[in-house]
This record gives structure tokens, sequence and C-alpha cells, in this order.
């Protein structure tokens, strides 16, 4: 019997290592692909990365599958990413939230998130640092929210 090649790859897609689907799940929302894709290389090996780039990007991947973090950015083409902080709190399992904006966090908005990151002023380093910390991958790092 001859076998098709989506059979085929479906068989060996099962057979690979599933080192990626144990990593947890990151789920980025930011317009700005080439940040995704920086941010995705980055934390390569620590986490899967899938990426929002609205906030109704963003409300299908939260409807479709559960993620351990979400990095999020306030300016959004649909809206602000504060909105989306309502329908995270309303999930069973509401992930820690890491705001990663050009715009400063203060005040109560502040206190709403696990973490604020202001893009222009957040090292590689940092941003890395904080998703280790709070995926629970390195209890060591001690990082500050910038301001």
């Amino acid at each position: 019997l001859p076998v098709g090649q989506d059979d085929l790859i479906a068989t060996l897609r099962r057979l690979q290592p599933s080192a990626d689907r144990s990593l947890p799940r990151v789920l980025h929302v930011e317009d700005d692909s080439d940040l995704q894709a920086m941010v995705a290389e980055l934390g390569r090996g620590m986490a899967q990365f899938s990426s929002a780039a609205t906030l109704a990007d963003a409300q299908r991947a939260l409807a479709a599958q559960e993620f351990q973090l979400v990095l999020l950015d306030i300016s959004l083409p649909d809206g602000s990413g504060w909105d989306l902080l309502e329908s995270l709190n309303q999930l069973e399992n509401c992930p820690p939230v890491v705001v990663f904006s050009a715009s400063p966090v203060g005040g109560e908005d502040a206190q709403r998130v696990q973490a604020a990151l202001l893009k222009s002023r957040t090292t590689e380093v940092e941003v890395l640092a904080t998703l280790k910390r709070l995926l629970g991958q390195d209890e060591s790092a001690e990082v500050t929210p910038s301001a």
C-alpha cells in the first residue's frame, strides 16, 4: 500500500523528540514582527513562543491554548494591551504578565502585572532574566522593573 506524503510527514513529526512540546508556552502580544522574532530567538530552548499582533489575535490564541506567560505590548493596532488583562484575569489559570512597552508603566498599572519592562531601557539580558524568573527556570534572577 503506498503511503501518502502527508501521512509520512505526520508520522515523522510524531517520532521526533518532543522536547519543544514540554517547554512552557509564551504568548508575545506585539505588532512589531522584528521584535517578536528577536524575543523568540532570545528565548529559544527556554520556551515556545506564539505571537499575536493584535488584541483580537491574542484573544483567539488564549481561547485556543493555555500559556504559562504573556509578554504584552500596550500600544496595539486595535486597542490597548491593558484591555487584554480583563480577559486574562477570567482564565482559570491566569498566566503571569510582563508588560514590554515603549510607554512607562507606573502606579496602579504596575501593580496589575508581574513585571514591566521599558523597551528603550531594557537589555536583552534583562528580558531573558525576567522570562526565566517568571517561568520558574532561574530562581536566582533578581530583576527589577525598568521605569
